[in-house]
């Protein structure tokens, strides 16, 4: 889910108007408006307060400039500890940020019906990729 989507979706559960939700940020209804539209994301600090009010702690946000930039910083770090899994049958800058990065990475075969068989994956110790196309 893209950040755009996030806070949209975050401030609805918690039924608040754009209005509300810039009043707390004390920012204004425009700029919700252009971040929930994608035409605009919100500054670092505006991020941190996002992140309090949503009930996330600021280790769980990032911002990127989208999701391979995201998959490259997951590698970078969690693939260097042993390795990484991910299914055969995926999405192809798997195999070239293991390569860049010098990652011992495995592929998984997919099952006959072209799903993924957990048991595969469990008990490997290994960083695990698995695509959520969006």
């Amino acid at each position: 889910m893209k950040l755009n989507e996030q806070i949209t979706q975050l401030r609805k559960e918690r039924k608040m108007s754009q209005e509300e939700l810039a009043g707390v940020l004390q920012v204004s209804r425009q700029s919700v408006s252009k971040w929930e539209s994608g035409n605009g994301i919100p500054d670092v600090y505006t991020l941190m307060q996002l992140a309090e009010l949503y009930g996330v702690g600021t280790d769980q946000v990032i911002l990127t400039n989208g999701s391979d930039e995201v998959l490259n910083f997951a590698f970078m770090v969690y693939g260097k500890v042993g390795g990484a899994l991910f299914p055969e049958i995926s999405y192809g800058f798997y195999k070239v940020f293991g390569d860049l990065y010098h990652i011992d990475y495995t592929e998984i075969p997919l099952k006959d019906d072209f799903t993924i068989d957990a048991d595969d994956y469990i008990g490997k110790d290994k960083f695990i990729v698995i695509a959520n196309p969006n």
